[in-house]
């Protein structure tokens, strides 16, 4: 029979939920990225992983699936217990037991360069959980981000700087002032909301 956009919609679902475990440390919850051809070993991604708690609340959206929205919160405890830096911004790579190296310090989370943007990402994804579980410290930690980007990170004009040395307790001044619009982008764009994100056609609870 004709493939009409729901049966479509099922299929690449299931497609997707397949493949979700390869992409996690199960144990943590947060994004595993193995080891890259040009030698950088594996790393758990703080910024992927603020992107894969968006991907949950989604999934929790169009499924009804109680369980994504445990995913979410695991991987945002990591964020929590794990990448958020006392400054106040997200740490952005974890490797291991190479974290120390000093090859690896400008996104190591032993290096502690706080980047602008994954800090934003994982902003928007817990103010976005915050949103579904009506969970106060999800906000709190969202203040948090939000406050250390706008006081740290901003200059008087409105540009942001992409890197916090947080070691040395100021903006990484080798870097030039970069344009503000993606950091900016990601904050001044509205919370997620299902209505914002759903196609008309999987906006029910798909079956299977």
């Amino acid at each position: 029979r004709k493939l009409d956009i729901k049966d479509f919609g099922e299929i690449i679902l299931k497609d997707y939920e397949s493949c979700l475990e390869r992409f996690f440390d199960l144990e943590s919850g947060a994004v595993l990225e193995s080891e890259r051809d040009n030698g950088i070993p594996k790393f758990l991604y703080t910024e992927i992983t603020g992107y894969a708690i968006l991907d949950f609340i989604f999934l929790h959206s169009i499924t009804g699936n109680n369980e994504y929205i445990e995913r979410a919160k695991k991987s945002a405890e990591w964020i929590k217990k794990q990448a958020i830096d006392p400054c106040g911004g997200v740490k952005t790579r974890y490797f291991f037991q190479k974290d120390s190296e000093t090859r690896l310090i400008e996104t190591s989370f032993h290096g502690r360069r706080i980047y602008s943007f994954d800090t934003a990402v994982c902003l928007k994804s817990f103010v976005a959980l915050y949103v579904v579980t009506n969970d106060e410290s999800y906000l709190e930690l969202s203040k948090k981000m939000g406050n250390f980007l706008v006081t740290k990170m901003v200059d008087g004009s409105g540009k942001v700087f992409p890197i916090y040395d947080a070691n040395n307790g100021h903006p990484d001044l080798l870097f030039a002032l970069s344009p503000s619009f993606p950091p900016r982008c990601i904050l001044l764009s509205p919370p997620w909301q299902p209505s914002r994100h759903l196609p008309p056609p999987l906006s029910a609870p798909l079956s299977g």
